[in-house]
């Protein structure tokens, strides 16, 4: 077998990445209202009060788009043992969380519907994503895969004319790509008012701006070609 023949059968792969931002389109926001108290009717009947209450605000608030639904519903006890707290201690306290999930591309609404929930019963807001939609996110993956490629390309030809070889056509091509969100999770920092109260707190204020940060898209590629001299 000739040395030529040989370098004909070689291969050069290369990787490269690609990376392309933008701000989100859409965002998710969970919103919960969760009380504590030793009467189970009471704090079930309040908290299903409030429920109702902020469900009927953000239906207000919604448009075209959105989408608001209740996730979950949670309800234990368990037994106190605070000293000097406002219950005895050994007493059963019931606890009862119901979390609701807001989803609507209104992102520059973030802020006024945070100060909503907080106005209409909400306890805490839990988390808030920004993210983007399919038709964006598609986007912004086709934008990073080209330059992705054209990265492994230059890497590629780079590296070609240093070894003095020829680039003779692609072999074979792997991508991978995922996109980072922007995301709010820091519980009691966002916290609306106290677990344990009945009345809302008109003193502990919820952020009044909120903005995102961009959506980073990342696609990674290797791409294996065929070299001669």
């Amino acid at each position: 077998m000739d040395t030529k023949y040989k370098i004909e059968q070689a291969n050069l792969c290369v990787s490269g990445v690609g990376i392309s931002h933008v701000k989100p389109d859409r965002f998710t926001l969970t919103i919960s209202i969760g009380l504590e108290h030793p009467d189970d009717d009471l704090i079930f009947k309040t908290v299903s009060a409030r429920t109702v209450k902020l469900l009927q605000a953000l239906k207000s608030w919604a448009k075209d788009g959105d989408s608001i639904r209740t996730s979950s519903f949670n309800m234990g006890h368990y037994e106190y043992n605070k000293k000097n707290g406002k219950w005895a201690i050994g007493q059963m306290i019931a606890t009862v969380t119901t979390y609701i999930y807001v989803d609507s591309p209104r992102v520059d609404e973030v802020s006024k519907l945070v100060t909503l929930a907080k106005q209409s019963g909400a306890t805490s807001i839990r988390s808030i994503e920004f993210k983007l939609s399919d038709a964006l996110r598609l986007k912004e993956r086709e934008n990073a895969l080209k330059n992705a490629v054209a990265a492994a390309r230059l890497d590629a030809s780079v590296t070609a004319s240093a070894m003095g070889v020829s680039l003779v056509k692609v072999l074979k091509i792997d991508v991978d790509s995922g996109y980072s969100h922007d995301t709010y999770s820091r519980g009691l920092e966002y916290s609306c008012e106290s677990s344990s109260s009945f009345n809302a707190d008109d003193d502990m204020d919820c952020p009044e701006f909120i903005e995102c940060g961009e959506v980073a898209t990342h696609v990674r590629v290797v791409v294996i070609y065929g070299i001669s001299e």
